[in-house]
């Protein structure tokens, strides 16, 4: 099973719980995406079979900077 984790962070935690997670299921036998800084089009062409989101708000509960490009496309 293929598992894309998107992550968002503006201090970092969200950001090592993700990688703790790509870890976890890389250890279990998943094939993990793991970047935060993904493209559409690089999570399109892994063509995962689940999503792992982990994120943070920031301010008045906007995205963190790093997913607004990803959720611009």
């Amino acid at each position: 099973m293929k598992v894309a984790i998107l992550s968002g962070s503006v201090y970092g935690t969200a950001e090592e719980v993700a990688r703790n997670a790509k870890q976890l299921l890389t250890d279990a036998g998943f094939e993990v995406l793991f970047n935060p800084r993904a493209t559409l089009a690089e999570i399109q062409a892994f063509a995962p079979d689940a999503f792992l989101a982990v994120t943070s708000t920031t301010g008045m509960g906007e995205l963190p900077d790093n997913l607004t490009p990803l959720y611009s496309e």
